[in-house]
């Protein structure tokens, strides 16, 4: 995670304000770090046939595995294809399922958009900001 807020900090980042952008990169990195939870995965879905046919690309399971163990209410990707076959109410995105387990699978623009309508104080302390 931390070489891919590096990547797009260089792309998005002019010359003149690279340090400001990489270093905006590195706050990131540590507030994800300080609000994580670390979980180690109690399930391994890679040996269930069912949840490899859905998803069809194997290097995804990994992620399942965490969002079931850490029992997570969001999965935040942009890989609709693959993780928006477990989505039960809406079309690529929205409410899903794996196995028990309820989670909404949104994309960053999503997520962004539902964390302004439900906590609209964060959104009046971000205004001004480039999102």
């Amino acid at each position: 995670m931390k070489f891919t807020l590096a990547i797009v900090a260089m792309e998005v980042a002019s010359r003149k304000n690279r340090k400001g952008v990489l270093a905006l990169a590195d706050e990131i990195m540590r507030i994800v770090l300080f609000s994580s939870k670390k979980v180690k995965p109690r399930v391994d879905f890679s040996k269930d046939s069912h949840i490899i046919r859905t998803i069809k690309d194997e290097s995804d399971i990994k992620f399942l595995n965490v969002l079931y163990s850490a029992k997570a209410k969001f999965l935040l990707t942009q890989n609709t294809k693959h993780f928006g076959n477990f989505v039960v109410s809406g079309d690529k995105t929205g409410k899903a399922k794996v196995r028990q387990h309820y989670f909404y699978m949104m994309t960053a623009g999503q997520f962004r958009t539902y964390m302004k309508n439900a906590h609209p104080q964060i959104a009046e302390k971000c205004k001004g900001r480039k999102s």
